[in-house]
């Protein structure tokens, strides 16, 4: 007498036990048939820019992170773009987002957006999914969407408390590259050696409201600052060499935090710091870090100028603001 049966019929007690074994196994989901992990960092997905990097365990199991996930904090870590083999246009319409057993029961609300051209948007609203207990299937909540195409997926998490901070495990996308596409044109990246304000290449402080704005200027990444925003805080900096052609500013964001820079205004000058200046724009800063340069780069019209002034207009939720990094580009 066999107590373990062979031929097909052990086949099928096999997979049984596979499957017991393991939950994502134990649940196959009908959005994967035929198509690509859009995601997998194996068939060339990766993150274009995200809140914190621990979003890399959302991707890849050898992030380090271990079997706890990520875990989501209130005001942090919440907001993630994804993108695709060599940043390639690619249809899709099913995201699933393992939920480890740590998690419970609790279902997150998740908004996913698409962007066309640029990580940096514009994005269009994919939707808005409310935490349903019927989109949840064992540990896997899925989420289906009409078909959609695009190179750059954004998804942002709602609903996150400080009393129940929320774990996510792998986060898989179910589509296919649209093979015929051409990647997209890399963002500016701008280097120091461009920085007229930095300490280094002659740029210096003309004039400053409030202690710590040295360390915007010395090149170090490090927190300068903070700068109550109820005080009022500028800085009219001298740019190195005199008068020159300024044609950029970028601001560097490691990771998210409500303490960073939201929004700026930049001013121009040429009749020193008590002088008359000119505004060239308002800029607002996402508090997101962007893997390729966490230098967040905006353009200028070009301008003649021997002075800028900085002024920070508001942070992403704090009085207190943190600079890390400003710098000035041109010619």
């Amino acid at each position: 007498m066999r107590l373990f049966p062979t031929g097909p019929a052990r086949l099928s007690v096999l997979a049984i036990l596979v499957a017991l074994s393991n939950p994502l196994a134990a649940q196959p989901l009908e959005c994967s048939s035929g198509r690509e992990n859009l995601l997998d960092v194996s068939y060339g997905g990766r993150i274009a820019a995200a809140s914190s990097y621990h979003w890399a365990a959302s991707i890849d199991n050898n992030s380090g992170m271990g079997d706890h996930g990520l875990q989501l904090k209130p005001g942090n870590r919440d907001t993630v773009i994804y993108t695709f083999r060599d940043s390639k246009w690619a249809s899709f319409d099913c995201l699933v987002v393992n939920l480890p057993p740590t998690q419970g029961s609790s279902v997150p609300a998740i908004e996913l957006a698409v962007a066309q051209e640029d990580s940096r948007g514009p994005y269009r609203l994919i939707g808005l999914f409310p935490p349903r207990p019927e989109n949840l299937h064992g540990e896997n909540l899925v989420l289906r969407f009409p078909a959609i195409t695009g190179r750059f997926l954004r998804m942002r998490i709602a609903g996150v408390s400080a009393e129940t901070p929320l774990l996510l495990g792998e986060i898989r996308l179910f589509g296919n590259i649209i093979l015929e596409s051409s990647p997209p044109p890399l963002p500016v990246r701008m280097h120091y050696d461009s920085n007229l304000i930095g300490r280094d290449n002659g740029g210096s402080i003309a004039k400053a409201i409030g202690d710590g704005w040295g360390g915007v200027i010395d090149g170090r990444e490090a927190f300068a600052g903070p700068f109550p925003l109820s005080a009022k805080p500028q800085a009219v900096f001298a740019l190195a060499g005199g008068k020159r052609r300024v044609t950029g500013v970028s601001v560097y964001i490691p990771q998210a935090s409500r303490h960073n820079l939201r929004e700026f205004e930049v001013l121009a000058g040429n009749d020193g710091p008590e002088g008359e200046f000119r505004s060239l724009g308002t800029f607002e800063v996402q508090n997101l870090r962007y893997f390729h340069d966490p230098m967040q780069y905006f353009a200028l019209k070009p301008t003649l100028a021997s002075h800028i002034w900085i002024l920070p207009v508001s942070s992403h939720g704090e009085d207190l603001v943190y600079i890390r990094e400003i710098r000035i580009h041109g010619e």
